[in-house]
């Protein structure tokens, strides 16, 4: 039997809770969430959440991706720190995070909280919506894909190797 890593079971928690498609502010929030654990602690990064999927402003999808991420990042934390998960949703279990009587049990939530953050942005970063062109207004990808160099055209390859060539001057 193969050992599973930990960090297996996180990335697809994550790929299950983060959109298909996401909005570059989501995906800026996403990134951000790691470092916004280890400096502010999880209590205060589950709120903000819980505020992004509460407020006035912004799509319904992304409230409701919010709240999913949000959700998933307090119920995986507690479960994993022993922590009461509150049935009623997230807004409870934040407070049973928040009110840990044992550090113990706070600081092992807030560091699997921070694994899966930085899961949740990894998966948002690859699922980031299409951005139009800012010249031909179409649809282009956010990412360049990149092919090794072994399963390019034969033409593309004579294509680099020459431009390769121009750049080192020989």
């Amino acid at each position: 039997m193969a050992l599973r890593r930990m960090d297996h079971d996180l990335a697809s928690k994550a790929a299950e809770v983060v959109p298909a498609v996401v909005t570059d502010d989501m995906r800026t929030r996403f990134a951000g969430l790691p470092s916004m654990i280890m400096t502010s602690g999880l209590t205060a990064t589950g709120a903000f959440l819980l505020a992004r999927a509460n407020s006035d402003g912004g799509a319904g999808a992304d409230k409701a991706a919010y709240s999913a991420v949000a959700d998933a990042l307090l119920r995986d934390a507690a479960t994993f720190a022993r922590i009461p998960v509150d049935p009623s949703g997230p807004e409870g279990t934040l407070a049973n995070i928040a009110t840990v009587g044992d550090a113990h049990r706070g600081l092992l939530a807030e560091t699997r909280a921070r694994a899966f953050a930085t899961w949740l942005a990894r998966i948002a970063a690859a699922r980031r919506a299409p951005t139009p062109s800012p010249t031909t207004g179409t649809a282009t990808d956010p990412v360049p894909t990149a092919q090794p160099v072994s399963q390019q055209s034969p033409e593309r390859q004579r294509a680099a190797a020459e431009a390769m060539r121009k750049m080192s001057g020989r």
